[in-house]
Parts: structure tokens; C-alpha cells; sequence
């Protein structure tokens, strides 16, 4: 019995569990239905509230930083037509806009009390002081701002201002938007020092945001917005100040407290000499608070050495090694004129020599001749470059002249032999006339053509197509800083070349000669490094009688240039094939060591028949090889690397290709070729080669301040 019961009991504990899991489950599937059912609400509710407390308030946002926008972009307006009769105005506007930010900023305040979001309110509390910092950056800057323009002739006239958004042309007897900055720029500099703080502080506050807990708008990357912000931030300080550095001199050089005098010196590559041509006019301009004070007036440099035989002084300088044997060839005389004496690839130096003629000239005679603070150098191609930026050009009496025309339309008036006779003193004056009407229209030129008028500047610099020499020792090291002279590096560690050409007696030959360089390097088992060069010359030309004073159909002009190959110090075993290249003027190679330039060199002349005179005629072509042995302090297993430094020769723009080819001690060969539109480096090791720019202490002006800047919104 018992165990009957025993047994019906257990039979029915087993059919109750069933029963039991039934009705459990369903009691489970309704709570949790009713659960997801309350879920949803709360999901939705976050979502209403999220939508109400964060997306609204930041498209709001984002509208009221559209006003910003609008309102700056009018002020800039204003500003490019000389105007700030709206800018109270536009900053009120400015600030309202602001405080409306800062009011749905408020609206976060309930997220303090949720350990979720707090990080979201500690983000817009940091919002909020950004706002303070702003607000009081304006009110602080903008009146010293505003005294500065109208110091510098910005009207407050309402009727020229862009009222309603309408932009009106300024005046044709109005400065220049360019001229009232420069006047001006001391104060404009002195401003920013005294505001960089605020500027800094504002950053520093930007960088505290998280961007963990930044709210997500749609189609809109605030969080990448703000790692640009805070990259730029993080430049900021040391960018701040080089370049507060680098314009702190600017001042002086536009005579903005003392007008600022410059002798200028001009080149002509189509004859090209060791600095890039032959030095063809020179004259001086002044700076008045950044204007040009006088009319651009340019003299032929034959002139002034016909005063200084006038004179009957003695020379200061001599021609040397392969100039002086060309020029004992029939193309002058033992002593250097004026016109010659850019014999040294570094511009520097060969503005120092062509400075004691001036020099000479200055003290018998300092009304012709005038002193001068600074010496500029400058050649054919930077007169072009500097046309294209505002071309065309009409020259009163003259017509229109282009880039593309600028070199026949000089050419054609100074060899005019019915207007000038020889050391005419007026045969260069067109050369003057067409700088005053550059000047004219380039001093006109709007804001926004700022990064091609620097670009262009920066690049000349870098190419050696502009060069500058100071009286004064501070603002020469400024412009040894910053590679604005055109010196060529002395003490280098590795390898080095350069190349020194100057023709004489060729005419203008160099319209259309060119060369290439191919360089070999021999990497030997102990890791010392053998070298041979071989540069090639081609003359493509057919002639023509247009040509008249540039291309001589016979043989007494043939294209002779004195040819420098330029080492470093201590290298050895010279071997040159140049006497056979330098035809019948038989000139001998010759090795010494140049203390100018603290370089070995290998001294040559070229001599070939230039002459074309129809399509089937083959393109002319000469070459010359050199070889040696680096020194031993140049060592590539020691070094761990090999480098070669190639300095681009002046005057030759962007068209002197160099091909190197390196031979490892495996013997496996690597090669990369490079234009020298400026000095480069070449890098090479464990079977890796590389080319890059060399001197980079100006590109930082145009990458890291020019480009960011907004120059394309304003006029």
C-alpha cells in the first residue's frame, strides 16, 4: 500500500511539473512583453528627449554659426574695398549669435545629474568658456583694430560699404588694399603680439573638449572638425612664433619708421654667367611705408663701368681661371667689368664683388651713385614670373607686353641702333618703365592673390632667382636664416656638387642651350666612394636672321662657357676630359681649392658648334666627364647612409635635370633622377634611394600659414 501511494504520489508530482512550467512561462511572456512594451516608451522618450535636448539645440547651433559666417564674410567685404563703416555692427551680430549659442548650451544642464552624460555637460561647460573667451577677444581687439584702419585711410562711409551685402569697387585714387597693410604693419604686428595670449588661451580650451561625448548630428563630423581644431592648436604656439619671427624684420625692409633704399642688380640668363646671367641694369628704389617712393629707374651696367674707366681708377677685380682665359680670347681683357663680375654660383658673393664697383662709383659721385641699405639680385625668369601674376601690362608709348613677349619686347627697343648708341645711358630705360607698370598693378592686386604673390616669392628665393644682401649684420643673418641670399653651403657633411657655367662670347645662346647632369657613385667594399659626372649640352635652334644679337651663323660666336665642377673639400684624383672639349682655345683643365666656396674644383671650358640651319640637321650637342675620388672622411659603411647634395646653378630655371645612378657594394645599381627647380639631397641606403628638397626653412610660410589661411574669401 505504502508503496502504491508511493508510487501514485510520485506519479502525480510528475504530471504537476508540467502544469507548473506551463503557467510559468506564460506569466514570463507577458511580463516581458509588458517590459518591452515600457521599453519602447523609454526608448522613444530618450530619443524625443535626445532630439529635443541635443539635435534641435545643435542644428540651432549650427545655424547660428552659419550667421557667423555671413556676417564675417560681409565684413570682409567691406574690408576688400577699404571700409568699416558696418563693423560694429556685423560683431553685434556676431555676439548675439554667440549668446544664442550660449543659451542652448544652457539648456544641457539637467546632464550634470546623470553619471551617463556628465561627461556631454563637463564638454558644454567647456563650450560656454570658449564663448567667454571669444566674446572677450573681440571686445578687447576689435577697437584697437578699428583705429588701426582708419589710421590707414579705411573710410567709415557708408555708402562704399557692403550694406545689405552689396560690394562696390574702391576709388581709382584710393591706396592700394596691399600698400594700407604694409603702412601700417608695425601696428598690425604689435596688435597680434598683444592679443597671441587670448588666442593661445582659447585653444588650450578647445583641447579640453572629449570627443568621447560629443553629440552626433547627422551629416554632420563634428568630432573631425574638432581634431582639425585642436591639431592646428597644437601647432599653434611654436607656429605663432616663427612666425611672429620671421615678419618681426619685415618692417624695416618697407621703410615703415626710416625709408628702406635697395640698389638693385639685374641678370640676364640668356648669357649666362656663374650667378645666373650677365649683370645687365642695375638703378636703386626706396620704401616709404611700404610704397615704392619714385619711378623705377634702371640703368645699362656697361655705364657703369664707363665711368669708372672715366675715372681712371684701377679695377677691383680680376677675371680668373677659365673667364679670364675666354675673355683674353677675344671677348675682353684680363681685368673684370662690371658686367662680368658674377663669377661665383653664390649669389652672395657675387653681389660682394659688383658691390665694390658701386662702391667705387658711390664715393666720387653719390648723386648718381647713392647708398643704399640693401643689395637686391634678381634675374630674367623672376621679371617674367612676376608679369604672369598681373599680365598684361600696357607701357605708355610702347603697347602691351606679356610673360610670353616680355623678353623680345626688351630686346627689340635696347638694341634699337637708331634710337641709342653705345652706353646710351637711356638704353635700359624700358626695362624701368615696364617695373613701374608691374608695380602699378601688382600693388593693386586684391587680398586674395596673397598666396600666389608669396608662392612666387618663396619659390624665387629657393631657385636662386632673387637674392638679398644687407649693410646691416642683423638683417643679413636674417636673410642667412631664412636662405634669401643665395649662399651655397660651405661646410657639408657627405657628398656635394654643383655645377658653375658662364658663357662668354656666345651671344644670348642660352635662350636655348641646355644641359644635363649624370652622375655615377661607386659604393667600394670598404665603403668609400668613387665619382665620375658627365654633363651633356644640347642646341635644338634653327636659325634664323630674327635672331639678330642672339645667333650668329658662323663660327665667331660658337657657344664657349667656362665650366666649374664644384666637390667637396679633400677629394682627389681629378681627371678631367676637357681639354679635348674646349676645341680650338685649348684651354687645360685645371684642379685647385676654392676658399670662396670652401669646395674642390675642377676647372674647364666647353667649345661647340651651336649652329642649326634646318630640321634635318642633327640636334648640336657637346658633353664633358670628370672623375674622383671623395675623401675618406665620406664613407658609407661609417656614415651608415650616402648623401649628395646638388645645388641648383642661379639662373637656370627648372630646366637642369641630374640622373644619379648608385652602385652599392653588392654591385647592384639604383637610380632616380630630379629637376633642380632648387638644391636637393639625395639619400641612399641599404638598397633604398631618395630625393628631397635640401634647405626647407621658408616652406613652412606657404604650408603652415598661407594655405590655411581663408585668402580665397576675400577680394
Amino acid at each position: 500500500m505504502q508503496n502504491a501511494r508511493l508510487g501514485k504520489t510520485n506519479e502525480s508530482n510528475v504530471n504537476l511539473i508540467p502544469k507548473v512550467k506551463k503557467r510559468s512561462w506564460q506569466k514570463t511572456r507577458k511580463i516581458f512583453g509588458v517590459f518591452a512594451f515600457f521599453f519602447g516608451i523609454v526608448i522613444v522618450a530618450i530619443g524625443l528627449l535626445f532630439t529635443h535636448f541635443v539635435v534641435m539645440p545643435g542644428f540651432k547651433v549650427l545655424g547660428y554659426l552659419e550667421n557667423i559666417q555671413d556676417n564675417a564674410s560681409l565684413l570682409l567685404q567691406d574690408l576688400s574695398v577699404k571700409n568699416i563703416a558696418n563693423i560694429d555692427t556685423y560683431l553685434t551680430n556676431v555676439q548675439n549669435e554667440l549668446t544664442k549659442i550660449d543659451a542652448e548650451i544652457s539648456k544641457f544642464e539637467f546632464l550634470k545629474t546623470i553619471d551617463q552624460t556628465k561627461g556631454y555637460y563637463e564638454n558644454f561647460k567647456t563650450g560656454s568658456r570658449i564663448l567667454d573667451r571669444i566674446n572677450t577677444l573681440i571686445e578687447y581687439s576689435i577697437p584697437k583694430l578699428k583705429n588701426i584702419l582708419v589710421a590707414t585711410g579705411f573710410s567709415t562711409d557708408r555708402n562704399s560699404a557692403s550694406v545689405l551685402g552689396t560690394l562696390e569697387e574702391a576709388g581709382e585714387d584710393e591706396e592700394s588694399s596691399i600698400s594700407l597693410i604694409l603702412k601700417e604693419f608695425p601696428q598690425y604686428l604689435e596688435l597680434y603680439r598683444d592679443i597671441e595670449p587670448q588666442i593661445i588661451g582659447i585653444f588650450e580650451e578647445i583641447a579640453k573638449i572629449d570627443t568621447n561625448h560629443i553629440p552626433v548630428l547627422p551629416g554632420v563630423d563634428i568630432a573631425g572638425k574638432l581634431g582639425s581644431v585642436n591639431d592646428l592648436g597644437k601647432e599653434f604656439p611654436e607656429l605663432s612664433d616663427k612666425t611672429v619671427r620671421f615678419i618681426e624684420k619685415v618692417p624695416q625692409l618697407l621703410g615703415s619708421k626710416d625709408p628702406s633704399t635697395f640698389l638693385v642688380v639685374m641678370q640676364n640668363e640668356a648669357e649666362m654667367r656663374s650667378s645666373g646671367g650677365i649683370l645687365t641694369a642695375y638703378g636703386d628704389i626706396t620704401l616709404n611705408n611700404g610704397e615704392i617712393s619714385d619711378e623705377i629707374k634702371l640703368e645699362d651696367t656697361t655705364n657703369l663701368q664707363l665711368y669708372l674707366w672715366q675715372l681712371g681708377v684701377m679695377m677691383p677685380h680680376y677675371n680668373i681661371h677659365g673667364q679670364l682665359y675666354l675673355m683674353n680670347s677675344g671677348c675682353g681683357a684680363s681685368e673684370a667689368r662690371a658686367q662680368d663680375v658674377a663669377m661665383y654660383p653664390d649669389l652672395y658673393e657675387s653681389m660682394m664683388l659688383f658691390k665694390d664697383y658701386y662702391e667705387i662709383a658711390n664715393f666720387y659721385n653719390p648723386g648718381d651713385f647713392p647708398s643704399y641699405d640693401n643689395i637686391v639680385i634678381l634675374n630674367f625668369n623672376f621679371a617674367k614670373n612676376l608679369l604672369g601674376l598681373v599680365q598684361p601690362i600696357i607701357v605708355e608709348g610702347f603697347g602691351e607686353v606679356t610673360a610670353d613677349t616680355l623678353f623680345s619686347f626688351i630686346k627689340a627697343e635696347t638694341d634699337n641702333e637708331d634710337k641709342y648708341q653705345a652706353y646710351d645711358k637711356d638704353r635700359k630705360e624700358i626695362i624701368g618703365q615696364i617695373s613701374d607698370a608691374v608695380k602699378e598693378k601688382l600693388f593693386n592686386l586684391p587680398y586674395s592673390d596673397i598666396p600666389k604673390i608669396v608662392d612666387l616669392i618663396v619659390k624665387s628665393f629657393q631657385a636662386r632667382d632673387l637674392g638679398l644682401e644687407s649693410t646691416n649684420p642683423d638683417m643679413q643673418a636674417y636673410f642667412d636664416e631664412y636662405g634669401m641670399s643665395g649662399r651655397y653651403a660651405k661646410d657639408v657633411k657627405g657628398d656635394y656638387f654643383s655645377l658653375g657655367e658662364a658663357q662668354n662670347c656666345s651671344l644670348k645662346l642660352n635662350q636655348w642651350v641646355r644641359n644635363d647632369v649624370n652622375h655615377y657613385v661607386g659604393i667600394k667594399e670598404d665603403g668609400t666612394v668613387y665619382r665620375e659626372v658627365k654633363v651633356k649640352w644640347r642646341q635644338p635652334q634653327i636659325y634664323n636672321g630674327i635672331f639678330y644679337g642672339q645667333y650668329d651663323s658662323t663660327l665667331r660666336f660658337a657657344y664657349r662657357a667656362w665650366v666649374r665642377f664644384i666637390m667637396p673639400v679633400d677629394s682627389y684624383e681629378i681627371n678631367s676630359d676637357g681639354f679635348s672639349r674646349s676645341g680650338y682655345l685649348y684651354y687645360y683643365p685645371k684642379s685647385y681649392y676654392d676658399e670662396t666656396l670652401n669646395k674642390e674644383v675642377s676647372d674647364n671650358i666647353v667649345w661647340f658648334d651651336h649652329r642649326r640651319f634646318d630640321e634635318s640637321d642633327p640636334i648640336e650637342k657637346e658633353e664633358m666627364n670628370v672623375s674622383y675620388e671623395l675623401p675618406s672622411t665620406i664613407n658609407y659603411i661609417n656614415d651608415g647612409e650616402y648623401t649628395l647634395l646638388l645645388q641648383k646653378h642661379p639662373g637656370k630655371s627648372s630646366w637642369e635635370t641630374h640622373y644619379v645612378t648608385v652602385r652599392d657594394i653588392d654591385g647592384q645599381t639604383y637610380t632616380i633622377e630630379t629637376t633642380l627647380d632648387r638644391d636637393k639631397i639625395v639619400r641612399f641606403k641599404d638598397g633604398v634611394i631618395s630625393v628631397d628638397n635640401y634647405d626647407q626653412s621658408l616652406d613652412w610660410l606657404k604650408t603652415d600659414i598661407i594655405d590655411r589661411l581663408p585668402f580665397d574669401k576675400l577680394q
